[in-house]
């Protein structure tokens, strides 16, 4: 009878170890498909915030004369999407600086919507392009990190 409780106990023991390992491969595998799904949403978002990026070009400060025929509002809204797609997938990236980027934006959003003053808004929109870069450069940090 000894022995047969020495041999239950061990496989026992060996079953449990198993048990855990399978359980580690597990969490593992988990946090794996974790970093991939974010490492997919900063790729499609930092081609939103490209996009984004380009449209705002189009309302910045013009060197000769002004850009005829373009639509500020087909602009903001590109701008509009970028920020929503950032601000919807936050709590992915975990990045305070790329937070920061998407507060800012936010706010020059909202400024350059209440300026009426040409060019105080050329003022706004070259801040826009410089936080979009910004948020462009913490997105593609935050993808050299998960790499």
């Amino acid at each position: 009878m000894d022995v047969v409780s020495i041999v239950s106990a061990l496989l026992s023991a060996i079953g449990a170890a198993i048990a855990i390992w399978q359980a580690y491969r597990a969490k593992t595998y988990r946090d794996e498909i974790l970093q991939d799904r974010r490492k997919m949403a900063l790729v499609e978002t930092i081609g939103t915030a490209r996009k984004a990026r380009d449209e705002c070009r189009k309302i910045v400060t013009p060197v000769g004369k002004p850009v005829r025929g373009l639509d500020q509002q087909q602009v903001v809204n590109a701008i509009r999407d970028c920020v929503d797609r950032l601000r919807d997938n936050a709590h992915k990236f975990r990045s305070t600086k790329l937070t920061g980027c998407v507060t800012t934006l936010e706010s020059l959003l909202a400024n350059y919507a209440q300026t009426a003053d040409e060019v105080a808004r050329y003022k706004v929109a070259d801040d826009m392009y410089k936080a979009l870069t910004g948020a462009i450069g913490a997105i593609s940090e935050e993808i050299d990190r998960l790499v």
